[in-house]
């Protein structure tokens, strides 16, 4: 399974941010990643959906904006980097220059 995820990334944002999914999947595809799925935060099913991509281990990233676009409730921002770094994938954001978010156990 390893091959077929092979720079398959995932694109999580806010809803109406659709000035950002283009920029992000710009630099995904500068970057030579295929871009699986762009989600827009509509609802917890946005969340439930991203969810589904990383226990399924079909994408090595996802690229936000920010970290806070998946939640404004830290405890399931946690949960959801917990998550991804236990099926070996990284959440990078923009704000961060794409370098992979780190999360804090405090």
């Amino acid at each position: 399974m390893q091959d077929s995820k092979e720079k398959q990334c995932l694109i999580f944002v806010r809803n109406n941010a659709n000035d950002t999914a283009d920029r992000i999947e710009a630099y995904a595809k500068k970057s030579g990643m295929k871009v699986v799925e762009t989600i827009f935060n509509t609802d917890k099913k946005a969340v439930e959906r991203l969810r589904y991509y990383i226990e399924r281990d079909v994408i090595i990233c996802v690229l936000v904006r920010d970290v806070v676009d998946i939640s404004m409730e830290l405890n399931e921002i946690k949960a959801v980097m917990t998550l991804a770094a236990e099926h070996g994938i990284s959440i990078n954001a923009e704000s961060r220059g794409y370098e992979p978010a780190l999360i804090s156990y405090e």
